[in-house]
C-alpha cells in the first residue's frame, strides 16, 4: 500500500536524522565535556565517568538510529511487528524530550529528539488501521 510507503520513508528519514545527529553529539560535544570537566576541576574518576558516558550516549543514539533504518523496510511491508517497534522508538524519544523539558526548560538541544519522535509516532497513528 502506498500509505505503508510514506509511514516508512517517515521512519527512515526519522533513523537517518537520528544516526547523523549522534555524529555530531560525539564530534562537538565531547571536546565541550573535556573542555567543562578542566574548568570544574573535575576529580580523575568523575572525569572519567563523563567521558565514558558521552561516548556511551553517543553510540546509543547511533544505534538507535540504526534501529529506525532497520524498521522502515518493516513498516513499507506493513509489518505489524514494524509498527510496535517504531511506536516504542518514536514514544521514547517524545518521552525523554519531555523529561529533559522538566529537568531545564527550554531545553532547545533535546527538543530535537522530541521532533524526531514525532515525525516517527505521527505517521504510525494515522495509518495504525493500515497495520491491523
Amino acid at each position: 500500500m502506498k500509505s505503508h510507503k510514506i509511514i516508512g520513508n517517515f521512519a527512515l528519514a526519522a533513523g537517518i536524522l537520528l544516526a547523523l545527529s549522534s555524529l555530531m553529539h560525539f564530534f562537538s560535544g565531547y571536546p565541550a565535556i573535556n573542555e567543562m570537566i578542566t574548568r570544574g576541576n573535575a576529580g580523575a574518576e568523575i572525569a572519567h565517568a563523563f567521558r565514558v558516558i558521552w561516548v556511551f550516549s553517543s553510540i546509543t543514539m547511533c544505534l538507535t538510529g540504526i534501529w529506525g533504518i532497520f524498521i522502515s523496510k518493516g513498516l513499507k511491508a506493513g509489518q505489524k511487528s514494524a509498527w510496535w517497534q517504531g511506536l516504542a522508538l518514536g514514544l521514547g524519544m517524545v518521552f525523554f524530550c519531555l523529561a529533559a523539558q522538566f529537568i531545564k526548560f527550554p531545553n532547545y538541544g533535546m527538543m530535537l529528539f522530541g521532533v524526531i519522535g514525532l515525525l516517527l509516532v505521527v505517521p504510525l497513528l494515522i495509518g495504525k488501521r493500515n497495520f491491523q
